[in-house]
């Protein structure tokens, strides 16, 4: 951060960076990270709200064009992770299903015979 930022642009910055970690988070789906980061996020955001309306009137039109373009992001990251959402859904669900049949067949079929493994030594032939 420069040191010449206001303390909303400085707050911003974060924010900006803070996005693009859930963006690169979601994309390798380290779902612990993005955890972590949004609740980062969260607190940016609460301190970007209190200082809001400090704002010099040079920086405010830097600062909606750079929110609106945050906020065409946050879009992007909503979407992506809504669909893998889905895709984790749509896997559990097959998942589930393969477990029911496997449990249909051991049901109809019996348990796999476990073969005892013998060895060859004096002692076992006896």
């Amino acid at each position: 951060m420069s040191l010449s930022l206001s303390k909303p642009m400085a707050l911003l910055e974060a924010y900006e960076e803070l996005t693009r970690k859930e963006t690169h988070c979601l994309g390798e789906e380290n779902w612990d990270s993005m955890l972590a980061t949004q609740g980062k996020k969260k607190k940016l955001a609460a301190g970007l709200s209190q200082h809001f309306g400090k704002l010099n009137e040079s920086e405010s039109g830097a600062f909606k064009m750079r929110v609106e373009a945050l906020e065409v992001q946050e879009a992007k990251n909503a979407n992506l992770l809504s669909k893998k959402i889905l895709g984790n859904r749509e896997l559990y669900k097959k998942l589930l299903q393969d477990t029911k049949s496997g449990t249909k067949a051991i049901r109809a079929y019996g348990q796999p015979d476990v073969v005892p493994e013998r060895k060859n030594t004096l002692v076992d032939r006896a």
